[in-house]
């Protein structure tokens, strides 16, 4: 079951030209094939975690956004923080290295 919106009803032929709302295809089908919407089963309803309004909306994307920018943030902490652990190991390989070349001099 799709929710649509008819455009069109073709009494003579027995069919209705529809738009499907959340697809946006249109087609022609027979009117037998067509239920009516019922009451407590709106479409808003069922997609439950879809924003009702443009407000909700961009709170939502707000929202969003944020997590993914304190994600990143962490990310960039570890990274950072793995190089610096990186360039310490480095450091004290070359210091030792060069402390064993200056006393053999």
């Amino acid at each position: 079951l799709y929710e649509a919106e008819i455009e069109e009803i073709d009494q003579e032929n027995g069919t209705a030209a529809i738009t499907f709302s959340g697809y946006g295809n249109a087609d022609v089908l027979p009117l037998v094939n067509l239920k009516p919407v019922e009451e407590g089963n709106d479409s808003e309803e069922l997609g439950g975690d879809k924003p009702k309004s443009k407000k909700e909306m961009v709170a939502q994307q707000r929202e969003y956004k944020k997590k993914k920018a304190l994600k990143k943030a962490q990310r960039m902490k570890e990274l950072e923080q793995e190089r610096e652990e990186q360039k310490v190991k480095w450091q004290q390989f070359n210091n030792r290295a060069y402390s064993k070349n200056k006393k053999g001099q």
